[in-house]
């Protein structure tokens, strides 16, 4: 027969473990949401239920977890969710690495364009939750190049009357924009 005896509100005297459960998550997406458990063990394993929790991060900016333990990733980088228990703390690591689910062509100043004209294009990557991934890299290609070229900061060149094509891809995702060239 067990008993556990509590010296004050903040947990029991036996507590000497505190599992934080999943004990590392990767999100990959800004907004992604997870609810972590913290359990309670005595010294040899046992499970002491019922226990008040405090939830924390490490402060990062990574994650933000409220006081029901459930943690939105806010940024990318490696941070932690600290569950506290009568003093003792038990950790999880997070990870958030955005994943890219669309390329998106923005064209600002219009879609024509002069010959011997450049015109600026920008390219935006979000993840699945419709954040930029400040961290994505672009190639782009013009499918016409007879009739427009485009350089690898974005401007669009005119070179001879007609329509273009312009890909903008990064990791897999692509967007193409259509540009007329007038003479």
């Amino acid at each position: 027969m067990t008993s556990t005896t509590c010296v004050d509100a903040s947990g029991p005297a036996d507590l000497a473990v505190v599992q934080v459960v999943p004990s590392t998550w990767s999100p990959t997406a800004l907004g992604d949401t997870t609810r972590f458990i913290a359990i309670g063990k005595t010294a040899r394993g046992k499970t002491i239920p019922s226990l008040p929790v405090s939830w924390s991060t490490d402060g990062l900016g990574v994650v933000a977890v409220d006081a029901d333990g459930v943690a939105t990733a806010s940024n990318n980088g490696t941070g932690q969710i600290r569950a506290t228990i009568g003093g003792v703390i038990g950790i999880a690591n997070v990870h958030v690495v955005q994943a890219i689910d669309s390329v998106i062509i923005l064209t600002y100043f219009g879609n024509f364009v002069s010959v011997g004209d450049s015109l600026k294009l920008y390219v935006d990557a979000f993840d699945r939750n419709h954040n930029s991934v400040l961290t994505a890299t672009f190639a782009l290609q013009s499918l016409t190049p007879a009739t427009a070229t485009v350089t690898l900061d974005g401007w669009v060149k005119g070179i001879s009357a007609g329509e273009a094509k312009i890909v903008a891809m990064a990791a897999g995702k692509a967007d193409t924009a259509g540009f007329i060239v007038t003479p």
